[in-house]
């Protein structure tokens, strides 16, 4: 991938298949810094989506969050549910969760602009900052977890414009 474009807070990679941004979110604690990383893509529908803009999260349970799944709020909460089980039943999620240790994923249609707005945060990448004791360190992300992403990135892509898994 190349970057096309670097702005103050994130770069804009580009290849054949995927144009996406990288950034890091701030969350501020009393005695820390956590720098995440981000990859933001904007997937086009193919065509016309309801009216009604809704988010799908991701959570998580079990004792070791091995189970992942989506849920959908917002006005258009209903049609959200459908997208996040054809989602779920394609597979995708799975397989990045598998690969890649995930701290949020939001997916989130917005019907004016006609796209999903997708963001997967995963703690490789994330800098840590402690103040006390004094600690500083990045969590570093492997080549698999990269081209995890990517790939993610990718089929939800497909998934989400073709209207079925």
């Amino acid at each position: 991938m190349r970057t096309t474009r670097e702005l103050n807070n994130s770069i804009l990679l580009e290849d054949d298949d995927l144009s996406f941004a990288l950034e890091y979110g701030l969350r501020q604690r009393i005695l820390s810094r956590i720098y995440n990383l981000r990859a933001k893509a904007e997937v086009a529908a193919s065509a016309p989506d309801p009216a009604f803009p809704y988010r799908l999260t991701l959570k998580t349970g079990g004792l070791t969050s091995a189970s992942h799944g989506l849920t959908a709020a917002g006005p258009g909460a209903e049609e959200g549910r459908r997208v996040a089980d054809r989602v779920m039943a394609s597979g995708v999620l799975e397989d990045l969760a598998g690969k890649v240790d995930l701290e949020k994923l939001s997916i989130d249609w917005s019907p004016e602009d006609g796209v999903w707005r997708v963001a997967v945060e995963p703690y490789p990448g994330s800098y840590i900052h402690v103040v006390l004791p004094p600690i500083r360190y990045t969590v570093r992300m492997k080549q698999p977890e990269v081209e995890a992403i990517r790939a993610f990135l990718i089929e939800l892509s497909k998934v989400l414009q073709r209207g079925e898994p």
